[in-house]
């Protein structure tokens, strides 16, 4: 038997799809009673030095193998010392598709939770006249609808990015900066609600 299958009789018994080679030479490493600690100068007890990892029957080349009848005696140092922690080289790497995915997910995550925070509690949305009245969490807003329908417009024209929003209600609707800002605020409001003026 070679690293290779030792790391798959590792992989097999931890459960996961794949252990590393480097994570079996790192066990026959400590498992030397003495190694060298390049800090200090001295040596330090190597971590399975109680308990030895299988000592290969020979080496071709540089490469350790193992009689194919010492499986058992494998196994067994394997459930003694079961390899379940971050960095123990199970599980094999992450690919780069992978890590794609799962900084994409914490991202939309953490944009969810922004979005959440600022959406009110309870909202109430009424006709008044022309105007458009909003009720939210106890303050009151009032805005006229044909303004309040562009905001809500301009929402699905850019994706609903607010900087575009505001910069849109300024340009074509002539509102001061902190006005588009509120107004594009409350659309968002009435976007994540479902409601159309």
């Amino acid at each position: 038997m070679t690293t290779a299958d030792l790391a798959a009789i590792s992989a097999r018994l931890a459960g996961v799809e794949s252990t590393k080679i480097t994570a079996i030479a790192r066990n026959m490493f400590e498992s030397r009673p003495e190694i060298p600690n390049r800090k200090t100068g001295g040596t330090r007890r190597g971590k399975y030095a109680d308990d030895p990892f299988p000592t290969p029957d020979g080496y071709a080349g540089t490469m350790p193998w193992w009689h194919v009848h010492r499986e058992a005696e494998v196994e067994e140092w394997f459930k003694r010392h079961p390899r379940r922690q971050k960095g123990d080289g199970i599980g094999g790497p992450v690919t780069r598709a992978e890590a794609q995915a799962r900084l994409a997910a914490r991202q939309v995550e953490q944009v969810q939770k922004k979005v959440a925070a600022d959406l009110p509690v309870q909202l109430v949305v009424d006709r008044a006249g022309s105007d458009v009245v909003v009720k939210a969490d106890g303050r009151e807003y009032r805005f006229d609808a044909g303004l309040m329908a562009a905001a809500l417009g301009f929402r699905r024209t850019y994706g609903g990015r607010k900087a575009k929003v505001v910069a849109a209600l300024v340009r074509e609707r002539g509102l001061s900066r902190d006005d588009a800002l509120l107004v594009a605020r409350v659309a968002r409001w009435l976007a994540h609600a479902g409601v159309e003026v």
